[in-house]
């Protein structure tokens, strides 16, 4: 029977405010969808999740940052460490940003990541197998 093109693997809450869900809609396509605030405590378990998921060799893998509610610059440099990880590892990475105004760090730093307005713009050009 094959496996649905969308559902969630798994659900992990790391510390207070902070939830990370993995999504699968395609077998090379991996889903992080983060929920909460991500701050320098918690940052280091995004990135343990993502090179968890940079391992498996994904043809992409999307950060989606819409639900998070704050975005601290000690995060935002996990962020641009992951993303050095996947560069590494020849794995596409892109990254929805937070709904509202980019958050500052962020700003600072858009030159390093692969920004997309929506998860629909940021699975594009990677079809179902």
């Amino acid at each position: 029977m094959p496996e649905p093109q969308e559902r969630a693997i798994d659900s992990t809450e790391l510390g207070p405010g902070l939830v990370i869900a993995l999504r699968r809609p395609d077998p090379g396509v991996r889903i992080l969808r983060v929920t909460g605030e991500l701050h320098e405590t918690n940052a280091v378990q995004l990135r343990l999740a993502v090179l968890e998921q940079l391992v498996l060799l994904p043809r992409l893998l999307v950060l989606d940052l819409t639900r998070v509610s704050a975005l601290t610059p000690l995060a935002v440099e996990g962020l641009v460490q992951a993303a050095q990880d996947a560069r590494r590892a020849a794995i596409a990475l892109r990254i929805v940003p937070p709904l509202g105004p980019l958050p500052e760090a962020l700003h600072a730093k858009r030159h390093v990541f692969d920004l997309r307005a929506g998860l629909e713009e940021a699975v594009q050009q990677f079809p179902h197998i």
